[in-house]
């Protein structure tokens, strides 16, 4: 882990908690992209935490037909 990962897996928190209430209420899914361009160890802890459906970082890209899974 570097420096600063838990003051911004912390905001991220906090956004995506922001986030969910707006979500819950107007019964929609939102795409979330998180910063961490060529490493995926942010989105991915970030995602973890969150519960999130769907977690798409570099080091695993998404394979043949992803989309129909969603």
């Amino acid at each position: 882990m570097t420096i600063g990962v838990d003051s911004a897996l912390h905001r991220i928190q906090e956004a995506v908690d922001d986030i969910m209430t707006t979500a819950v209420s107007h019964k929609r899914a939102f795409v979330l992209e998180i910063m961490g361009r060529k490493c995926g160890y942010l989105p991915l802890v970030a995602g973890i935490s969150s519960e999130a459906t769907s977690i798409f970082i570099p080091e695993d890209p998404p394979y043949g037909d992803w989309k129909q899974h969603l």
